[in-house]
Order: structure tokens, then sequence, then C-alpha cells
């Protein structure tokens, strides 16, 4: 049976059933060293509970939190879990993301870090919370007799010049 597929059936069996590319070799030598009388796509995913490492591991659903989320992020939380549940669970546990004990990831941000919806305290900023354009001449006037060099960058923070006018290169 196994002699009939070519590497691309292979190819494309074991990426629906989430095979790590690295192990599609190794199950198609198995598959063809046993001489299995199955097709592929029925014997391979019984092969989860003998060869677990060939297999990516499962996405977690919408919404489904990880509770030591902290210990993909951060080194000192890895040493904690070690010393509360021992060293092979930590690697069990960093297996799951393809980490090694020590790896960790960037922590992502759930929330963006503005909140796009507020307005901004920078007077050259579009977004400007008084949008009344006396008011924001004066308050840029304030800040330009307070200190030019804020004033220069509050502007090229909003994108244009002291002026008002568009920063070069933009």
């Amino acid at each position: 049976m196994a002699s009939v597929l070519d590497f691309e059936d292979i190819k494309f069996i074991c990426d629906g059933n989430r095979v790590h590319p690295s192990a599609i070799p190794d199950v198609r030598a198995r598959y063809a060293h046993e001489e299995v009388n199955e097709p592929l796509s029925l014997w391979l995913p019984k092969q989860r509970e003998t060869s677990p490492h060939w297999f990516q591991p499962e996405p977690k659903a919408e919404g489904e939190e990880d509770e030591d989320v902290a210990v993909f992020t951060n080194a000192d939380a890895q040493a904690a879990f070690a010393r509360e549940h021992g060293t092979s669970a930590l690697t069990a546990k960093l297996a799951e993301r393809g980490l090694k004990v020590g790896q960790v990831v960037k922590a992502i941000k759930k929330e963006p870090s503005a909140d796009a919806t507020k307005p901004s305290t920078n007077p050259w900023h579009p977004s400007w919370k008084n949008g009344d354009a006396a008011a924001r001449q004066a308050e840029q006037l304030r800040i330009i007799r307070q200190s030019t060099k804020l004033a220069t960058s509050l502007a090229k923070a909003a994108g244009v010049t002291i002026s008002g006018q568009p920063l070069r290169g933009r």
C-alpha cells in the first residue's frame, strides 16, 4: 500500500493531520517499513499515541486562556513553575509551544497600547481633545513659550512641524 503513494500525497495527508514538516520523512519510512494494509490517512492518526513528537500541538480555541502563560514569557516564572511542578513538567509545558527551558517569547498585549477613541493631549495632533482652532493655537503658543524643544518633539510626534506643515518624507 505504501508504494502507491508518492511524496506529495504523503505530504498532503501529513499536513491534514498536523504533522511537523520535519517528521514527514519519518512517517514515510515507518509506513513503508511496517507494510501496513490500511491507507495512510487511517494509519497516521493512530500513531499520535506512539509517536506524539511527529504532531504539532492542537491550536487553542478562541478565548481559551492558559493559566500559566507567564511560563512562556518570563524565565523567573519558569523557575517557579519548575520548583512547584518539577523540571519534567516544565519541559513538557514549554514543548507545547516549541520552547526549551530558559527560552521565552515576547508577551502579546491583549489591548492596544493607546486607546484610539481617547482624544490626544498633543495640540499638534489631529485628534486633539479640544477641537476649537483658537484653543488649539493658544495651547500651541503656550507650549512654544514654555519650551521650544518640547514643542518641536510634540509636533514631530504628530507628524508635523511646529507651524503645522507635514514633515518631509512622510
